[in-house]
């Protein structure tokens, strides 16, 4: 469950439940069935491949939640290809960053000028 963890702490609130990764999940999966057909093809997209018994979700389903909630926009470009990454993380609009480490996600948050590293293994 560390995404769902890291997708709370990053917004300082409990605003995300299993449901909502679930959902996600589905959707990814739905849509790419239905791109697919259109297509005259068949979709690869499996859940599987967006999540694992142990609750690991994928970048696609966290932001597809934060996108569907309308709470946040989830921009999924690695910190070090963003042009002013630096600059714009502390810019008033952003209230954290969510990132993977092998096999977890963690979140690093912003409250009170302060950067606070959030991990739902410590």
């Amino acid at each position: 469950m560390c995404a769902l963890h890291a997708l709370n702490h990053v917004v300082g609130a409990a605003a995300f439940i299993v449901d909502d990764m679930e959902s996600a999940v589905q959707d990814i999966v739905d849509e790419a069935a239905a791109c697919a057909i259109e297509q005259g093809a068949v979709s690869s997209e499996c859940a599987s491949k967006h999540k694992s018994p142990g609750g690991f979700y994928s970048e696609q389903v966290m932001a597809r939640v934060l996108e569907k909630t309308g709470y946040l926009i989830f921009d999924q470009t690695p910190s070090h290809l963003q042009a002013g990454f630096e600059e714009n993380f502390w810019a008033e609009r952003v209230c954290g960053a969510i990132i993977h480490t092998p096999g977890h996600w963690i979140a690093l948050r912003r409250a009170d000028d302060q950067l606070w590293l959030l991990d739902s293994l410590r």
